[in-house]
């Protein structure tokens, strides 16, 4: 049976962030104003679209772990499979929340990427300050329920690679479009 050990795991799961934030944020300025806005194919955001989204699912993670924390009753990366199983099938569609639904609103590439980064060094600097064994529960994700840190953070990698894969095939489309 293989152990959990929280500090090598938090460290690992902290650098697995930072560096799907860092490819993010290289993906996001690759884009210029107008590529950034433009819609790829039909029924396709664009990647401005992606980019807000992103940030929207983000933003007010850093709140939920300083929420309520309680001991969980479980291994703190239980849920891991099921993250990755929702977020890394890249066939799988799924409609957004509500909430996290991307404005209509055109936005320019350098400002995205700065809103984005402040957004990720804000879960990253949170994820840093707390015990990530613990369950915060102030808010559920649907169908999934309530997660530890460590879970947390899987989410936002898994959700985040998610849509790297979805910037990647917009700017392939653009570019063809563009010949």
């Amino acid at each position: 049976m293989q152990t959990f050990n929280s500090i090598d795991q938090s460290d690992h799961s902290i650098n697995k962030l930072k560096k799907t934030t860092t490819e993010l944020l290289a993906l996001v300025a690759q884009f210029d104003d107008q590529t950034f806005n433009e819609v790829p194919f039909e029924g396709s955001w664009t990647a401005s679209q992606v980019a807000d989204h992103i940030r929207k699912s983000v933003k007010g993670i850093p709140s939920v772990l300083t929420g309520t924390g309680i001991p969980a009753d479980r291994s703190p990366d239980e849920k891991f499979e099921l993250i990755r199983k929702v977020f890394l099938d890249f066939e799988a569609r799924y409609r957004a929340p509500e909430f996290i639904v991307p404005d209509e609103l055109q936005h320019q590439v350098n400002d995205m990427h700065t809103r984005l980064a402040k957004v990720f060094d804000s879960l990253l600097n949170t994820s840093k300050s707390i015990d990530l064994n613990l369950v915060y529960g102030d808010f559920e994700v649907p169908r999934m329920g309530k997660f530890t840190g460590f879970e947390w953070i899987e989410f936002v990698h898994c959700h985040t690679t998610r849509h790297i894969h979805q910037l990647r095939n917009i700017q392939q489309a653009l570019k063809k479009s563009a010949i």
